[in-house]
């Protein structure tokens, strides 16, 4: 599968401010160990295919990336 680099930094975007607004973070793990990397958790009434749907809800009528598939956007 041959996803644009335009496609994966889109969505990397989306997932990075959605994590700060709905994330909820690993309350056993030291976050002074490793700032970059910690880990960041669904709410329990949020799935992958959740998180597809409002990336796609999130996206301008004409833009391209409505088109993406969830496969795709799971990947990434």
């Amino acid at each position: 599968m041959n996803i644009r680099s335009e496609t994966k930094e889109a969505v990397k975007t989306f997932i990075e401010k959605y994590a700060e607004e709905h994330g909820l973070p690993d309350a056993g793990k030291d976050k002074s160990k490793n700032k970059d990397h910690s880990i960041i958790f669904l709410p329990t009434d949020m799935s992958y295919k959740s998180v597809h749907r409002d990336f796609l809800a999130s996206l301008e009528q004409d833009d391209k990336l409505k088109d993406l598939k969830y496969v795709a956007f799971r990947r990434l």
